[in-house]
């Protein structure tokens, strides 16, 4: 929190969708608040077999969290630490991770925003 709080960056906490997310996630941003860490958005990731509390969990932390932005990240078959299938990933997940970082306040850097070969 002391990095973010230096750089006037911008938290982002991943969850995944799972029992017990609601309490996590409450907890992470209650303790990111009085660190002066007040910009935040949430990644809810699914998971693969998941538990019936997924079903309501988005809505329930898009309700208790207000103004905190929350994005679903869908859950990704089969995953691979290689260099193709994560280029591949990042087209299909094109929509949700550009939720995740907009900021309407200062424009994308071109360098940073970039294109997935």
């Amino acid at each position: 929190a002391e990095l973010i709080t230096e750089l006037h960056a911008e938290a982002i906490v991943v969850a995944a969708n799972r029992l017990g997310v609601l309490n996590h996630t409450l907890l992470t941003i209650d303790a990111l608040h009085p660190r002066g860490v007040d910009r935040i958005r949430v990644a809810l990731v699914e998971l693969a077999g998941a538990d019936l509390s997924r079903k309501s969990n988005l809505a329930d932390l898009t309700e208790l969290l207000g103004a905190i932005p929350v994005i679903a990240i869908r859950y990704l078959e089969n995953f691979r630490m290689e260099a193709d299938f994560i280029r591949a990933s990042a087209k299909r997940l094109r929509g949700e991770l550009a939720a995740l970082i907009q900021d309407k306040k200062n424009p994308p850097d071109t360098e940073a925003e970039g294109t997935f070969p």
